[in-house]
């Protein structure tokens, strides 16, 4: 981050904005993917997936899932998709201190 500060100036600019976005939006997704991985290794639907799907589709949570949702929980693939914001940044964002 440190490029993105100005010298004479005790404020982050845009970029820098957006760097710290982006880093904590790997960071997310690092954690998420981390705990989807155990989730399938361990076959356990800690999240819901089943049940929100149950409550989205009824019918077809009963027609074709109720009954093995245990065997293919583990192969249902799951699409992460982290978008982080820092709110104000229209207002001046101070630079943490010692940068």
């Amino acid at each position: 981050l440190r490029k993105h500060y100005r010298s004479d100036v005790d404020y982050l600019n845009p970029d820098a904005v957006n760097e710290v976005e982006q880093e904590i939006e790997k960071s997310i997704n690092s954690d998420i993917t981390a705990a989807l991985d155990k989730v399938h290794q361990y076959n356990s639907d800690i999240f819901g997936f089943g049940f929100t799907f149950y409550r989205q589709h009824p019918n077809d949570w009963h027609k074709h899932y109720s009954g093995i949702w245990d065997d293919i929980f583990p192969y249902v693939p799951v699409k992460v998709n982290i978008q982080a914001k820092v709110n104000n940044t229209g207002t001046n964002i101070k630079k943490f201190p010692g940068h």
